[in-house]
Protein backbone atom coordinates (compact mmCIF):
# COMPACT_ATOMS: atom_id res chain seq x y z
CA UNK A 1 0.00 0.00 0.00
CA UNK A 2 1.42 3.48 -0.77
CA UNK A 3 0.12 6.81 0.32
CA UNK A 4 1.95 10.10 1.19
CA UNK A 5 3.71 10.31 4.07
CA UNK A 6 1.80 13.16 6.04
CA UNK A 7 -1.31 15.54 5.24
CA UNK A 8 -2.40 18.21 6.82
CA UNK A 9 -6.02 18.60 8.80
CA UNK A 10 -8.41 20.13 5.52
CA UNK A 11 -6.22 18.48 3.02
CA UNK A 12 -6.80 15.45 0.81
CA UNK A 13 -4.94 11.87 1.80
CA UNK A 14 -4.32 9.79 -1.60
CA UNK A 15 -4.01 5.82 -1.10
CA UNK A 16 -3.72 2.95 -3.64
CA UNK A 17 -2.68 -0.55 -3.19
CA UNK A 18 -1.78 -2.99 -6.05
CA UNK A 19 -3.72 -6.74 -5.66
CA UNK A 20 -2.02 -10.12 -6.82
CA UNK A 21 -2.48 -13.58 -6.38
CA UNK A 22 -2.24 -14.87 -3.46
CA UNK A 23 -0.59 -18.09 -4.44
CA UNK A 24 1.71 -17.03 -7.34
CA UNK A 25 2.34 -13.45 -6.46
CA UNK A 26 1.41 -11.69 -9.94
CA UNK A 27 -0.23 -8.98 -9.96
CA UNK A 28 -3.79 -9.53 -10.66
CA UNK A 29 -7.36 -7.86 -10.76
CA UNK A 30 -9.82 -8.33 -7.47
CA UNK A 31 -12.67 -10.05 -7.99
CA UNK A 32 -14.54 -6.04 -7.10
CA UNK A 33 -13.15 -3.21 -6.49
CA UNK A 34 -11.24 -2.83 -2.45
CA UNK A 35 -12.99 -1.62 0.14
CA UNK A 36 -11.53 0.47 2.87
CA UNK A 37 -12.22 1.64 6.24
CA UNK A 38 -10.30 4.28 8.09
CA UNK A 39 -10.49 3.83 12.34
CA UNK A 40 -9.77 6.90 14.46
CA UNK A 41 -6.99 5.18 17.97
CA UNK A 42 -8.35 1.95 18.87
CA UNK A 43 -12.04 2.74 18.13
CA UNK A 44 -14.05 -0.35 16.93
CA UNK A 45 -16.21 1.75 14.17
CA UNK A 46 -14.71 3.21 10.95
CA UNK A 47 -15.12 7.31 10.71
CA UNK A 48 -14.80 6.50 6.89
CA UNK A 49 -15.42 3.83 4.16
CA UNK A 50 -15.74 3.24 1.09
CA UNK A 51 -15.12 1.71 -2.43
CA UNK A 52 -11.37 2.10 -4.09
CA UNK A 53 -11.03 3.08 -7.59
CA UNK A 54 -9.75 1.07 -10.58
CA UNK A 55 -6.92 3.20 -11.40
CA UNK A 56 -5.41 3.11 -15.23
CA UNK A 57 -7.59 0.36 -16.58
CA UNK A 58 -6.05 -0.22 -20.24
CA UNK A 59 -2.42 -0.03 -18.22
CA UNK A 60 -1.97 -1.51 -15.21
CA UNK A 61 -3.35 -4.58 -13.79
CA UNK A 62 -4.83 -5.00 -10.00
CA UNK A 63 -4.22 -0.65 -9.48
CA UNK A 64 -6.34 0.97 -7.13
CA UNK A 65 -6.70 4.23 -5.66
CA UNK A 66 -8.76 6.51 -3.26
CA UNK A 67 -8.57 10.30 -1.74
CA UNK A 68 -9.84 11.11 1.07
CA UNK A 69 -10.22 14.77 2.55
CA UNK A 70 -8.91 14.57 5.82
CA UNK A 71 -11.07 17.51 7.67
CA UNK A 72 -12.68 18.13 10.77
CA UNK A 73 -16.22 17.89 9.36
CA UNK A 74 -15.65 14.60 8.06
CA UNK A 75 -14.14 13.23 11.30
CA UNK A 76 -10.68 13.94 11.64
CA UNK A 77 -8.96 15.27 14.30
CA UNK A 78 -5.31 16.60 16.19
CA UNK A 79 -3.61 14.52 18.04
CA UNK A 80 -5.14 11.15 16.91
CA UNK A 81 -4.16 7.82 15.34
CA UNK A 82 -5.40 6.61 12.19
CA UNK A 83 -5.65 3.62 10.06
CA UNK A 84 -6.59 2.80 7.04
CA UNK A 85 -7.59 -1.11 6.65
CA UNK A 86 -8.47 -2.31 3.10
CA UNK A 87 -9.96 -5.58 1.93
CA UNK A 88 -9.58 -7.04 -1.72
CA UNK A 89 -11.63 -10.02 -2.65
CA UNK A 90 -9.88 -12.65 -5.34
CA UNK A 91 -11.58 -15.65 -5.81
CA UNK A 92 -12.21 -17.46 -2.32
CA UNK A 93 -8.89 -15.32 -0.54
CA UNK A 94 -9.01 -11.92 0.94
CA UNK A 95 -6.06 -9.76 0.80
CA UNK A 96 -5.41 -6.69 3.21
CA UNK A 97 -3.42 -3.78 3.92
CA UNK A 98 -3.42 -1.35 5.93
CA UNK A 99 -1.56 1.76 7.05
CA UNK A 100 -1.29 3.48 10.33
CA UNK A 101 0.26 7.26 11.74
CA UNK A 102 0.15 10.07 14.40
CA UNK A 103 -1.60 13.33 14.01
CA UNK A 104 -0.23 16.33 15.34
CA UNK A 105 -1.30 20.03 15.76
CA UNK A 106 -1.27 20.41 12.17
CA UNK A 107 -1.41 17.08 10.24
CA UNK A 108 -4.15 14.17 10.51
CA UNK A 109 -0.62 11.40 10.21
CA UNK A 110 -1.78 8.65 8.16
CA UNK A 111 1.67 7.59 7.49
CA UNK A 112 2.64 4.60 5.44
CA UNK A 113 4.61 1.62 7.51
CA UNK A 114 8.49 2.10 6.05
CA UNK A 115 7.34 5.96 4.41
Amino acid sequence: MGCQSEVEIGANLTFSVCTHDPDTGVLTDADTVPSYRVYEDETGTAIANGSMAKLDDANTTGFYSEQLACTAANGYEDDKSYTIYIEAPRWTATQAAFATGSGSRTTSGLRAPGH
